[in-house]
């Protein structure tokens, strides 16, 4: 049992310091500035026009997302949502008029991996600070 136990505390331990390869390329205090530089205008670019307004495509607003806190505040949309259908190449919609390249597909998604991945290390951290109870 103890073998065990100290084999599965390595594996914790290792994995909480995995990084996909594609987040690895946003460090932790380059988050806002590259979603002003960046995510932002890939936004404005490609998903604002049909998502944003009085009357967004599939009831899915994104205007409230225009700034680094508030997407930090909807992580779990962004992550449930915008993540998973950019990364599988859903949308921008192959008849829209405006499509990312690959390259910059890749950065916007590895940033939003980052992002999830920053928030998750900030939260293990907070539990483990926190006084037992």
């Amino acid at each position: 049992m103890l073998k065990r136990t100290a084999i599965t505390g390595v594996i914790v331990f290792l994995g909480a310091f995995t990084v996909s390869a594609r987040a690895a390329d946003v460090a932790a205090e380059d988050l806002e500035p590259r979603f002003n530089d960046m995510v932002r205008p890939f936004m404005e670019t490609y998903c604002l026009g049909c998502h944003g307004g009085d009357l967004p495509r599939g009831h899915f607003f994104l205007d409230p997302y225009t700034s680094f806190g508030k997407v930090v505040e909807g992580l779990p949309i962004w992550q449930e949502f915008i993540l998973k259908r950019v990364s599988k190449r859903e949308m921008p919609p192959k008849e829209a008029e405006k499509r990312p390249s690959p390259e910059e597909r890749r950065k916007f998604v590895a940033w939003i991996e980052a992002l999830i991945e920053h928030e998750a290390a900030k939260k293990a951290s907070a539990e483990a600070a926190a006084p037992a109870q």
